[in-house]
């Protein structure tokens, strides 16, 4: 996997006679401060940029610390309608685990516990979202045949090889120097054994997470092409958020989707960003405030 640049085309010069420049009126003995104070400037101003342009798409905002939902609190946190307000790319779970939620592209779908897609409204109820605003990222060329795999060695899907993730880590502290930022992620191609997930809804008394996960659904493409949307989040967010990679798909027709749990890479375009801030608000719901944040063992 490799990082694809490109730079403006270079203009042919100019011969235009423009009169003496700012250094010619400059004593020439004190050229040489002058320059090192412009340089200083040019920096400034080209770190300005930076800053400017990783603030436009620099915030990952989540609808609830995900305490509550590894201690089974599935009601609604929020609608639909709601959550477009803070992203247009993202991933989630509808309110009693009744599916995955899949934001591409402002549009928010549910894949069912069959995993097929079904259109959303904006009064439908969601337990838990991850979203940012898409502005596009930085470009990695995939190679194919890398292998990404969660839950390896459990026996759903089967123990897997992970060269995907140790490649894009990889890949990532080259490109941005650093292993510890959080990114959104999109990739749009082509994935063979493709395996994703979903859930049935849940009924009151709700069970653990570590056990409501025991029957997840399990759903399996030889060839799969569409999306992929989500996020890699570095070890410090354990307390608050998902470690890791968490990737949901959905297909370029957009009838199947889910939880992305395994895949091997075809042709394939991926973007990462950087997301330099976090927004979580604390839940004000009935079912949050007298909800047991310890009483299911860790995940």
């Amino acid at each position: 996997m490799r990082i694809q640049t490109s730079g403006p085309r270079s203009a042919p010069a100019a011969h235009l006679d423009a009169g003496p420049s700012c250094l010619d009126l400059v004593p020439e003995r004190s050229r040489g401060s002058a320059l090192r104070r412009i340089a200083a400037a040019l920096a400034a101003l080209a770190l300005c940029g930076c800053a400017t342009a990783a603030r436009s798409q620099s915030t990952l905002w989540q609808l609830t610390p995900v305490a509550p939902f590894w201690n089974g609190v599935y009601d609604s946190a929020a609608t639909v309608g709601e959550l477009r307000r803070h992203g247009d790319l993202g991933v989630g779970m509808f309110a009693r685990v009744n599916g995955e939620l899949v934001v591409v592209d402002g549009e928010f779908y549910q894949a069912d516990s069959t995993g097929t897609i079904i259109p959303t409204t904006d009064t439908q109820p969601v337990l838990f979202a991850v979203l940012t605003r898409w502005r596009g990222g930085t470009p990695l060329t995939v190679d194919p045949g890398l292998q990404y795999c969660v839950q390896c060695g459990s026996g759903t899907p089967p123990a897997g090889d992970t060269t995907f993730q140790t490649t894009l880590n990889r890949e990532l502290a080259e490109a941005f120097h650093t292993r510890n930022w959080l990114y959104s992620l999109r990739l749009t191609g082509t994935f063979t054994n493709l395996v994703t997930r979903s859930f049935a809804e849940q009924t009151p008394p709700y069970q653990c997470w570590t056990d409501v996960v025991k029957g997840q659904k399990i759903h399996t493409d030889s060839v799969a092409t569409g999306t992929m949307v989500g996020f890699l989040e570095p070890i410090f967010v354990g307390s608050i958020s998902i470690i890791g990679y968490h990737l949901h798909f959905i297909s370029e027709d957009r009838t199947r989707g889910g939880h992305v749990l395994s895949f091997t890479t075809g042709a394939v375009r991926l973007e990462a960003a950087p997301l330099m801030n976090i927004q979580i608000p604390v839940p004000g719901t009935p079912a949050y405030m007298s909800a047991d944040l310890s009483r299911c063992p860790p995940r």
